[in-house]
C-alpha cells in the first residue's frame, strides 16, 4: 500500500526536469516568434490583419445563400506608424506569457525542495495571475484599438464603398487563466499558513 502512494504521489527528477522545460520552452518560443514576426514584419513592410465587414453575400443558389461579416485586409508598403499599430500587441503578448512563466517556473522549482506550499510561491502565483490579468487587458485593448485604426485606414485607402467596419475583438480568455491564478496562489497562501502551524506544534 505505501509502495502505490509513492508512486501516485511522488515526484521523481525527471517529472521536475519535464515540468521545468516545457515552461522554458515556452518562453523561448514566445520570445522566438515575436522575434521572427517583428523581422518579417519590418523587411516586408507588409500588413495582415483580420478586419469586420458588412455582411457580404459570396454566393447564393435556390434555396442557400452564403454571407460572410469577416475578411483579411492587407497593406502593402505600411507606414511606420501602422506597423507599430501590429508590432504594440505582439511585443505586449509575449512580454505576458514570458513574465507569467518565470513565475510559474519559479514556483515548479521549488518542488525541487520538497517545500511548495510557501508564502513565497503565493506571492509567485499572484504576480502571474496580475501580469496575466492587467497584461492580458493591456494587450486586448491595444489590438482592438490597432484592429480598428488598422481598417479606417483601409476604409480611406479603398473608398467610399468599402466594406470593412472598423471594429475590434476584445479577447477574454485572459480572464479565465488570471483567475484560475488567483485561486491557486491563495491555495497556496493557505496551504503555507497550514505548513506554518503545524510546524508551530510540532
Amino acid at each position: 500500500m505505501s509502495t502505490r502512494l509513492r508512486r501516485i504521489s511522488g515526484w521523481d527528477r525527471p517529472s521536475q526536469l519535464i515540468l521545468e522545460g516545457l515552461l522554458l520552452a515556452v518562453m523561448v518560443v514566445a520570445a522566438g516568434l515575436t522575434a521572427f514576426g517583428l523581422v518579417d514584419l519590418v523587411s516586408d513592410r507588409e500588413v495582415v490583419v483580420a478586419v469586420s465587414l458588412d455582411e457580404q453575400s459570396v454566393a447564393s443558389a435556390p434555396g442557400a445563400s452564403l454571407v460572410t461579416t469577416h475578411g483579411e485586409l492587407t497593406l502593402t508598403e505600411a507606414t511606420t506608424g501602422q506597423l507599430l499599430l501590429v508590432a504594440a500587441p505582439l511585443v505586449l503578448g509575449a512580454a505576458v506569457v514570458i513574465g507569467a512563466a518565470y513565475f510559474l517556473l519559479q514556483v515548479v522549482r521549488s518542488l525541487r525542495t520538497g517545500t511548495p506550499f510557501h508564502r513565497r510561491n503565493a506571492r509567485r502565483l499572484l504576480a502571474a495571475a496580475l501580469i496575466v490579468l492587467f497584461g492580458g487587458a493591456v494587450t486586448g485593448m491595444t489590438d482592438a484599438l490597432a484592429t480598428m485604426a488598422l481598417a479606417m485606414n483601409g476604409q480611406e485607402i479603398l473608398g467610399e464603398g468599402s466594406p470593412l467596419v472598423p471594429r475590434g475583438i476584445f479577447p477574454l480568455a485572459f480572464i479565465g487563466i488570471g483567475l484560475l491564478l488567483l485561486c491557486l496562489a491563495e491555495f497556496f497562501r493557505r496551504g503555507a499558513l497550514l505548513a506554518e502551524d503545524v510546524e508551530g506544534l510540532v
